[in-house]
């Protein structure tokens, strides 16, 4: 992860396949106190990821967990090129956003994810 003292952003890249462990432990410790305030860019255009619904839920769970314990986040922009992990990733958004969440866009293009993060974090 490339931490942006200069803009408070988080920048995260992810490659190969995409595990609900692993990601459980990243929403556990990447925007850990003050940090979790910070906006998030997660950028999975070099990844895939072969997880299941039920593994999608309880990574949302983690999120809502987070918010009744420590309060507000700040927004996340998730990047994926691959089908299948953009599927995953609104599937993921919607959750979140059941959870208690609303902060979380899925773009294809980094660029987009970009524009969208610093706007949203602005606002």
């Amino acid at each position: 992860m490339v931490v942006d003292a200069a803009r408070s952003l988080l920048v995260a890249t992810a490659e190969g396949e995409l595990g609900l462990g692993e990601l459980q432990e990243f929403l556990r410790t990447a925007r850990a106190g003050e940090r979790r305030h910070w906006p998030l860019l997660f950028d999975a255009t070099a990844a895939t990821t072969s997880m299941s619904a039920d593994e999608i839920r309880a990574l949302s769970m983690v999120v809502g967990s987070a918010l009744r314990v420590e309060g507000a986040r700040a927004p996340v922009a998730m990047v994926a090129a691959q089908d299948a992990l953009f599927g995953v990733m609104r599937m993921y958004q919607i959750l979140c956003e059941a959870e208690g969440f609303d902060g979380i866009g899925v773009f294809r293009a980094r660029e987009a994810a970009e524009t969208w993060l610093i706007q949203r974090a602005e606002g």
